[in-house]
């Protein structure tokens, strides 16, 4: 669950910012921009998961849930600056004038105005990167070592023993209860964007 909090939140951190530039300026950098957004979610984040086991191993994170966060950030902010920019679009500029007209500046005008209208660009954001998070395999099986600090997908392939042999009553268990937390904040989620749409 850390892990899956903190690559929402970082991804949160770069995406909404990135999405404004983007989707506010054009000229040849933002179209670069968006081309490596392309690549990036083309591509994914395992391409580059060595580079990112080394730097991790160097300051010291590569046994920690809060180190198997960057591995994941590279799709998922891609994802997420894909998903905002359109979001980001549907807003009138008048309204980021008025404010900067006001006194406003870049990050009042992010705060104030454009995280609040798109607020359910957000949330299907926060939806998509936490399934992700949350089902992603390969990058904590490459950087956690503890068991104990095991993710869901990782401890459920635990119970895998040889050959032929699955430790199924443990499995099953394991299995139904870690599909009740995504299920969980699916739901809080969406009933607090339908309560505020209504």
């Amino acid at each position: 669950m850390t892990y899956a909090v903190t690559t929402i939140v970082l991804t949160l951190v770069i995406a909404a910012p990135a999405a404004l530039v983007i989707a506010r300026h054009t000229n040849l950098s933002t179209h670069v921009m968006t081309g490596w957004i392309r690549i990036a979610q083309v591509v994914g984040g395992i391409v580059v998961i060595i580079p990112v086991y080394v730097t991790l191993r160097s300051i010291g994170l590569t046994d920690t849930l809060l180190g198997v966060s960057p591995a994941e950030l590279i799709p998922s902010s891609a994802v997420g600056i894909w998903l905002l920019i359109g979001f980001v679009r549907q807003i009138p500029v008048e309204f980021e004038e008025a404010a900067r007209i006001d006194g406003a500046s870049e990050w009042q005008v992010l705060r104030h105005i454009t995280m609040p209208l798109i607020r359910p660009g957000l949330v299907s954001v926060i939806l998509v990167v936490f399934m992700a998070s949350w089902n992603d395999f390969l990058n904590p099986l490459i950087l956690l070592s503890t068991p104990d600090r095991y993710t869901v997908m990782i401890a459920l392939f635990s119970f895998l023993g040889q050959i032929g042999q699955v430790s199924s009553g443990g499995l099953l268990a394991y299995a139904t209860l870690s599909c009740l937390i995504p299920f969980a904040v699916k739901g809080t989620l969406l009933l607090e964007t339908g309560d505020q749409g209504s």
